[in-house]
């Protein structure tokens, strides 16, 4: 990559500044004179049905302005599936009043027999939540099947066969924001909406959708969003914004307090994992049996699609995987970075790690000896181009070699994949008569993806990055851009700035060909100008074209560009390979993360500043999930429902990170690049669990990994 100047170096992001110094806008600091805020009544039960709701109370408190409820709105039932449900709500004059009415609005209801685990949710005689979509389960909310080869023959063939059941509990984002929204109506009735989203175009699709209204009828505005992690990526409270809005005629804010986000969010799911593995004892992998059990809440919401993303790093000639959702009277789950990857990680490299410990092999060189190439077929069948899991693994190796091994101290490994999304990405080019461009954009920066997009235009137009000037602009303004997630934003982004640029640059190209005797296509650029390739002119300086572009009969340079993909996913398979370094002390099994290190094949990095932010954040939010984190239901009601009792990393729980980029370029992918943001998380929680083995002798197969005394457990802790 070497030939760039500018892309594949560490650029600052420009957004740094406004952020810590409090100057960045978020959606709570949008207000409006008249402003209503609203708040909701929710249920206490996990299943139970409506049997009336008093208003009359909080209808006499002054200040209230409007209340909705089952009676009046469609979007409230009077059927209970989850604690935490939405009942009614309410808008007020200011916070306080509004919270007061709430708790005025009295409910009677009757409670009724519920289930909140997944196994017991799909016998027979466990009480249905939702109709099932199977003929032989209860509460089925989804099947699926992978499979290839005789299963049969797979077993029959192996030497040695390792069974295990793993639970994954459910964890919430943790983002520093709360979801908040904003509506007004203006006096033509076209809707605006701020909102902290992942996708804007996605809630005017949803919204529109909602009110029967033309999409030109609705804005939505992203403002900075501080935090998401996929948990901001459907609709949650601006429904309710938007009809208070409507009713009271005013606008109205509603901000989640961080107790609503615990109960009333859509965290990562729950899931259980039974999984069988088998090799020969020469460390052959012959067969694989799973079955995946997600517990979907009382609604469609674990990511079971994602499967063929996260699964398929070794050759397994004989496998069937049945995976399944199911609804339990619990909350309802969402997108958490690589939805659906970190659950099977976990359980398929512990799988892996206990194999190659059964043989008796190194567990990096059982992984090289099954891992998958280029040539290989993936789960769903197709074939590998070039990938880089066997080098992530090389590499990883010798990091190992250089581990200082002591007493108490372990060394775990384990691998992950994840394959980036592209989704439809649009961006608006315009060269301004000094020779500076402004770029428009519709996607949410969550990543620093507006910073990568001015390097694209810099480097592609060799003029100075503070001339490039990119701006995430609303529904109104802005070119379609899908949500920021999925490992998508900087791949499709990117692709969608690649192609206006160079529109851009040939249009350029047309036009000095009209000042120069030189054909368009004999034209490169070069420090800012246009210049013939065989050096016979000393070329035009592009400020100067667009001047004259601009006073000519030619007008304004201004071009589009845009990318996107039917089938969402773009073939650029990322592996990455994590290693785990811990000390557990012998006395009171207390765990210490000590190092993450993780190789990764990002493709080229165009900022490795960013790429290896990305990866440090990752991981640690997979130490979270793995090591510290997860609700705690009582009868379907969140106990750990605040920041204090819901534990989350801080600087202080973070090891030492040590991010490696490996770039294997990706066949389609703008400039060779992948997607880099979600994958690092997939592997932490199963390489904290192989590096506590590896101390203690204890397999650890429920996360969080440190909910229980290590000393109770089976293995040779108490004689260490």
């Amino acid at each position: 990559m070497s030939e760039h100047w500018l892309l594949g170096k560490r650029v600052p992001r420009p957004d740094a500044i406004p952020k810590v110094t409090g100057e960045a806008v978020y959606t709570d600091d949008i207000t409006f004179p008249g402003m209503l805020y609203g708040a909701v009544v929710r249920s206490p039960y996990a299943c139970a049905s409506i049997r009336s709701v008093d208003t009359s109370r909080a209808e006499q408190l002054p200040g209230v302005r409007a209340i909705l409820t089952p009676t009046n709105s469609s979007l409230f039932s009077t059927e209970i599936l989850y604690a935490g449900q939405k009942v009614a709500a309410l808008a007020a004059t200011d916070p306080h009043t509004a919270q007061e009415a709430a708790s005025l609005i009295q409910v009677e209801y009757q409670r009724h027999r519920a289930v909140f685990d997944p196994i017991r949710a799909m016998s027979r005689d466990a009480p249905v939540v939702r109709p099932s979509r199977s003929q032989e389960f209860n509460n089925v909310c989804s099947h699926q099947r992978k499979e290839r080869g005789d299963l049969e023959t797979g077993f029959a063939q192996a030497d040695i066969i390792v069974e295990n059941t793993y639970r994954v509990g459910i964890a919430h984002q943790a983002y520093m924001e709360p979801h908040a929204c904003v509506a007004r109506f203006d006096v033509s009735g076209k809707l605006t909406v701020w909102t902290s989203i992942q996708g804007q175009f996605n809630v005017r699709a949803s919204l529109a959708s909602m009110l029967g209204m033309p999409v030109h009828d609705v804005r939505v505005i992203a403002p900075e969003i501080g935090g998401a992690f996929g948990g901001k990526t459907s609709l949650i409270m601006e429904p309710i914004a938007v009809v208070l809005a409507k009713i009271t005629g005013a606008p109205v804010k509603i901000v989640m307090s961080r107790q609503e986000e615990f109960i009333d969010a859509h965290p990562g799911p729950g899931c259980i994992i039974h999984v069988k593995t088998a090799a020969r004892q020469d460390g052959t992998l012959t067969a694989e049996w799973a079955e995946i059990i997600y517990d979907t809440g009382a609604a469609p919401g674990a990511p079971t699609g994602n499967f063929d993303r996260t699964r398929g790093l070794y050759r397994i000639p004989n496998f069937r995987y049945d995976i399944y959702s199911v609804y339990t009277h619990k909350l309802i789950p969402g997108a958490y970075r690589a939805p659906g990857a970190l659950e099977l990680t976990f359980a398929f490299e512990s799988q892996i790690d206990h194999l190659a410990g059964e043989l008796g092999q190194d567990p990096i060189e059982f992984r090289l000896k099954n891992a998958v190439d280029e040539g290989d077929l993936t789960v769903d069948g197709k074939v590998y181009p070039t990938i880089g899991l066997r080098e992530s693994l090389h590499q990883a190796r010798e990091q190992i070699k250089a581990v200082e091994h002591k007493p108490h101290r372990g060394i775990g490994v384990a691998c992950g994949k994840w394959m980036n999304a592209i989704g439809a990405s649009g961006v608006i080019l315009t060269l301004n008569e000094d020779g500076s461009v402004n770029l428009t954009s519709g996607a949410v920066d969550l990543t620093g993806v507006n910073t990568v997009l001015a390097q694209i235009v810099a480097e592609e137009l060799s003029i100075s990055l503070d001339q490039i000037h990119v701006q995430t602009r609303d529904t109104d303004v802005a070119p379609y851009a899908a949500l920021s997630g999925g490992s998508r934003t900087t791949y499709g982004m990117s692709l969608a700035t690649q192609n206006a640029v160079r529109q851009l640059k040939k249009d350029l190209f047309e036009f000095a060909s009209q000042h120069m005797p030189v054909s368009p296509e004999a034209f490169t650029v070069a420090d800012g100008k246009v210049v013939p390739r065989d050096g016979s002119h000393t070329g035009i300086p592009i400020r100067e074209l667009a001047r004259i572009a601009m006073y000519s009969a030619r007008g304004p340079l201004t071009v589009t560009g845009s990318a996107s993909d039917p089938s969402w996913l773009a073939d650029s398979y990322i592996f990455i390979t994590q290693v785990a370094e811990v000390e557990v002390d012998p006395d009171t099994g207390e765990i210490t993360v000590l190092r993450v290190s993780s190789f990764q094949d990002v493709g080229f990095a165009l900022n490795p500043m960013l790429v290896e932010g990305q990866i440090e954040g990752g991981i640690v939010q997979g130490l979270g999930w793995g090591y510290l984190e997860g609700l705690v239901f009582d009868k379907g009601v969140v106990l750990n429902e605040n920041l204090t009792e819901y534990k989350i990393p801080t600087a202080l729980d973070a090891p030492e990170l040590v991010p490696v980029l490996i770039e294997i370029p990706s066949a389609d992918g703008p400039y060779g690049i992948k997607g880099v943001g979600e994958p690092s998380m997939v592997v932490t929680p199963a390489v904290l669990a192989n590096a506590i083995h590896d101390a203690t002798g204890i397999r650890l197969t429920e996360t969080p990994l440190v909910q229980d005394d290590l000393s109770t457990r089976q293995g040779p802790l108490g004689n260490m």
